[in-house]
């Protein structure tokens, strides 16, 4: 079983890399992905099965950029919060899961109504699954670590 310090370190990291992910919708919510060519070729080679994410429609682009300007200050704050264990975590990591599983429901939405639909369901899925199972885990973990309830705390 890991220690309290292993375990902030390790949900740290988790939250580290979903901001990375939205890093990813910024980008392409601004539209830099056209101006920086590795970022462009990743970009196109995860596009082949998804082309809606390439081709951003409108409402796709604004889904990527509050996913960016939202996502990502609420992410850094709590790889924050879990490397100095703060009891304000039991509030973020509720409301970043609220907001990260909306967010993935009216992209999926869109993605299903779009013109151009995605190649492969699978492969929409199967890169998208850490921003439904990492958000949820986490406030399950943080809602269910002892003390993490300030209401359960004594003076």
């Amino acid at each position: 079983m890991l220690g309290i310090e292993a375990r902030s370190r390790t949900y740290m990291g988790l939250s580290l890399f979903l901001a990375a992910g939205h890093l990813f919708d910024l980008s392409l919510g601004i539209g830099l992905n056209h101006h920086i060519g590795w970022f462009n070729s990743i970009t196109e080679l995860y596009s082949r099965w998804d082309p809606t994410y390439i081709a951003q429609p409108f409402y796709m682009e604004i889904t990527s950029l509050l996913s960016g300007i939202v996502m990502i200050p609420m992410t850094l704050l709590m790889a924050y919060g879990f490397r100095k264990q703060a009891r304000w975590l039991i509030t973020l990591v509720p409301l970043y899961t609220g907001f990260i599983v909306c967010n993935n429901i009216c992209w999926y939405w869109n993605e299903y109504f779009c013109p151009i639909p995605p190649h492969s369901w699978a492969w929409l899925i199967f890169w998208s699954s850490p921003w439904w199972i990492l958000p949820v885990y986490l406030c399950w973990k943080v809602c269910r670590e002892p003390g993490a309830n300030p209401a359960e705390s004594t003076p």
